[in-house]
């Protein structure tokens, strides 16, 4: 088995003819034992088959790698590797995979082909915490005389939380005393813009009284709420709404 494609061994064998009185004749008889290709064999069970990479983990690159392991009963093919893109659950290839041989299948000792894998950290930022994208790749061993073997390697993409950021400049609102009174109360409003590049984020708002600048004491006399009127979806900004109320009454002892 372990001759190669075209390789050959001959082996010779005498043929001798005796007559019982010391008399006798030989021939030589040449067998040639011609090898056919084998191909190489992937050990499947002992090979690295799954990669992950995380968002935001490194930059520009996420990237991975892992070893294949291949035997090849033939002692003097030359094998190459090559690495092809199958599919994606996303729909579309995002990252890139090459394959290289790093050590030579020798009969008895196994070889090693190494994956590498890498994808542009900037690509995968639409990712909310713990969503995943899968993508596999073809793992093709050659022997150079028609022969392979394969595996598909599947790399996870995983997805971490990037904080919404609030887009608008300052914000003020005002309100007069006395003027555009509705129901007793002053109010004032507008709006915030925001953007989360997390597509699936699903956004909520706080609103906590900070200070005032109240003559006498640090009090809290308006009420401020919020809405959010549009979600962020990553290429649109999201849209909260605020609005102020005071109770005219209240703020009658400003000059």
């Amino acid at each position: 088995q372990f001759l190669a494609l075209g390789q050959t061994i001959t082996e010779t064998y005498r043929v001798t003819v005796s007559d019982g009185n010391s008399g006798s004749s030989f021939i030589d008889v040449l067998v040639t034992i011609t090898g056919t290709n084998d191909a190489p064999v992937i050990e499947v069970g002992t090979s690295d088959a799954l990669g992950a990479v995380l968002e935001d983990a490194a930059s520009p690159n996420l990237t991975d790698s892992g070893l294949i392991n291949f035997d090849d009963v033939d002692l003097t093919d030359g094998h190459t590797a090559n690495a092809v893109y199958q599919g994606s659950s996303y729909g579309s290839q995002l990252g890139d995979m090459t394959a290289l041989v790093t050590t030579s299948a020798t009969g008895p000792l196994s070889g090693q082909v190494t994956w590498s894998y890498s994808v542009l950290n900037s690509l995968v930022q639409f990712l909310a915490l713990g969503q995943t994208i899968t993508e596999t790749y073809r793992v093709t061993v050659s022997d150079g005389n028609s022969g392979s073997s394969f595996i598909d390697v599947l790399v996870t993409i995983k997805g971490t939380n990037d904080d919404p950021f609030i887009t608008s400049e300052l914000l003020i609102g005002s309100v007069i005393e006395d003027t555009d009174v509705v129901s007793g109360n002053l109010e004032s409003s507008g709006q915030i813009q925001f953007d989360d590049i997390d597509l699936s984020d699903t956004h909520s708002r706080i609103i906590s009284f900070v200070s005032s600048t109240h003559p006498t004491t640090n009090t809290q006399l308006g009420t401020l709420n919020a809405s959010i009127l549009t979600a962020a979806t990553g290429t649109n900004a999201g849209i909260l709404e605020w609005t102020f109320s005071i109770p005219n009454n209240e703020v009658q002892f400003l000059k």
